[in-house]
């Protein structure tokens, strides 16, 4: 038995899709939910660049101006619309593009069930991008895209593998940019901290060690 053993999992120079199922944890008053999808290449076994979008929106397709994000209101935000007699305004994402760097620094791996290998990895994600609101344009003209705001998002989580050519991951990300809320208002910095579910399916389905 060798004393240190070879990773059980290698990502590097293959593709990944993962369709992913967001929930927002940082508004009291409003519940938000998104989907989307990310496609990555793995530059490295512990690097790759990533290109994630997602949507808040209702799928209504015979008309996409239409299209509305659909957050539901909480308790704390019906209390406080009767306590201040007022609307509250949530913060209105419609949609995000962004470009991430993804870096692995931890690997591991658990046994499931007593039987079962499984491995992990802890990764943590940064990048840039845009972000499209309900802000000016839909207050002007009415339902609409809105205008796409520079953004940038962090963030972290774990995968497990539970094939060669499958992970499933749960993880953190936070997205910050500016956005007017109110008419008349200056900008001010946006928060949106969400949950990610994701299913990630790579290409080629089977990686070979190779030594230098």
């Amino acid at each position: 038995m060798k004393a240190v053993q070879r990773k059980g999992f290698l990502k590097r120079g293959r593709f990944e899709v993962t369709p992913l199922f967001t929930a927002s944890v940082n508004d009291a008053f409003y519940q938000k939910f998104g989907y989307g999808l990310r496609l990555g290449y793995n530059l490295r076994d512990s690097f790759g660049l990533a290109a994630r979008f997602v949507t808040y929106r209702k799928p209504e397709f015979s008309d996409p101006r239409t299209w509305q994000p659909a957050p539901i209101r909480t308790d704390n935000g019906r209390a406080g619309k009767i306590a201040f007699q007022s609307n509250l305004v949530p913060s209105q994402i419609y949609d995000q593009l962004m470009l991430d760097g993804v870096w692995s620094p931890i690997y591991g791996k658990v046994s499931f069930r007593e039987k079962q290998i499984v491995h992990f990895d802890v990764f943590l994600n940064a990048g840039l991008g845009l972000v499209w609101t309900s802000t000016s344009e839909e207050r002007e003209y009415g339902p609409g895209p809105g205008h796409s705001k520079l953004a940038t998002d962090f963030g972290g989580g774990v995968r497990f593998y539970p094939k060669e050519w499958m992970a499933f991951e749960v993880g953190m990300t936070a997205t910050l940019y500016p956005d007017q809320p109110l008419a008349g208002l200056p900008d001010t910095v946006q928060k949106v901290f969400v949950a990610n579910v994701g299913l990630s399916f790579f290409f080629p389905r089977t990686f070979d060690y190779i030594y230098p």
